[in-house]
């Protein structure tokens, strides 16, 4: 139940609200994770002692967004793979609440 006691699921203020949250929240990750990226990768290479990962994090402070490359196609390759098994059973078992067509 939602606060205002009404049923939160379907109509069409959800299918307003739903891609207006969805759509600034992806904006703000594509423009906020760079620089946040690039100022971990800046304070990571200078206190650290090892070469091999002072040298990853000033790679990652030049293109922050090569990392989030790596973690967009993993987030992609999740997502397919769950979405996988639900459409291959729900096409395996058939339609039941439509007719024939």
């Amino acid at each position: 139940m939602s606060v205002l006691g009404k049923d939160p699921s379907g109509g069409s203020a959800a299918s307003t609200l739903v891609p207006a949250a969805v759509l600034p929240t992806g904006a703000g990750l594509v423009f906020g994770l760079p620089p946040v990226i690039a100022w971990l990768a800046r304070r990571t290479a200078a206190v650290s002692r090892s070469l091999p990962l002072t040298l990853a994090m000033r790679r990652s402070e030049v293109d922050p967004g090569s990392s989030l490359r790596v973690v967009t196609g993993l987030v992609l390759l999740v997502f397919g793979a769950s979405l996988t098994p639900g459409v291959l059973l729900s096409e395996l078992n058939g339609c039941r609440t439509c007719g024939p067509i």
